[in-house]
């Protein structure tokens, strides 16, 4: 059940002046509400089953029109997800309401509210980005083939030893699965909720990678990533092959988001059988 400590009414008029949406204010997300942000993510993925509920820090508000969501705002990321259903004028009203400043996230299915959302974007600046992010999966149930002994994987303390400078000027500069500024990448590499591998060779770490939150027995896998100087030598395979065995076992599977034009991080991916289940488009002013 939902905690609600605040609710409050924002008055969107139609031509008639009738009041038309409502924002409700809440610190715990029930099922339905996670529904609007992640289960039409998870469209046709044994993940769909693994929604539970959530406790957030800040609140949350929720759009409504007639007891029905539209849209899930988290003013803690700074983003706003659409439902599916949502029409594109109401979509619009909600995210002009929000003064666009807003990472948002359009679920499949919505082409419609992400063309009306990025002309109304391209009106207000021409530092507009649009990105559509894949949703990739897949069961962990087997060991990968015993892996070389001639690396060092490096984990935790380990891994700090190099710092949090060295690794953002090693790996920001280019997209990971999504792009990054040195700043957003720096917050990256020292956030606590972030489990870090990095494979090391001479003394130099040329891969990291990064596993973050656990749904139900699936863990989500940030990015695995090599430095452009050590490419086409099989680290990110490696580091990769690692990760997975790790957690063999221990959960049911992973899962992970990644930019549709990241080509490489899609190919080690499919390699690996993970599979596409879902997607979203992401947009923003930059």
């Amino acid at each position: 059940m939902l905690y609600l400590f605040c609710i409050m009414l924002y008055k969107i008029l139609n031509k008639d002046g009738a009041v038309k949406i409502m924002i409700v204010e809440c610190k715990t997300l029930g099922d339905t509400e996670l529904g609007i942000m992640y289960s039409q993510l998870l469209l046709n993925s044994k993940l769909l089953a693994l929604i539970e509920n959530q406790s957030v820090t800040e609140p949350i508000q929720i759009f409504k029109v007639s007891n029905e969501k539209l849209a899930v705002f988290n003013p803690k990321k700074n983003s706003l997800f659409f439902s599916a259903a949502t029409d594109p004028k109401s979509a619009l009203d909600i995210f002009i309401h929000l003064k666009a400043n807003y990472i948002i996230k359009i679920i499949e299915g919505a082409e419609e509210l992400v063309d009306k959302i990025g002309d109304y974007l391209q009106t207000l600046s021409e530092k507009y980005s649009s990105a559509k992010m894949l949703l990739m999966s897949k069961e962990v149930n087997e060991y990968i083939t015993s892996l070389s002994s001639d690396f060092e994987f490096l984990k935790g303390e380990s891994l700090n030893d190099f710092g949090a400078d060295v690794l953002v000027a090693k790996f920001s500069k280019e997209r990971l699965n999504v792009a990054l500024d040195e700043e957003e990448a720096k917050k990256l590499i020292l956030s606590s909720s972030r489990e870090f591998m990095g494979l090391k060779v001479s003394d130099e770490v040329v891969s990291i990678a990064a596993w973050i939150r656990e749904i139900k027995g699936y863990r989500c896998l940030s990015y695995v990533y090599t430095d452009e100087k050590h490419r086409g030598h099989g680290f990110s395979q490696l580091l990769l092959s690692k990760l997975l065995n790790d957690i063999c076992g221990k959960y049911k599977g992973a899962f992970l988001f990644v930019d549709e034009s990241n080509i490489p991080a899609l190919n080690l991916y499919r390699k690996f059988g993970f599979k596409e289940s879902g997607c979203l488009s992401q947009m923003k002013l930059n």
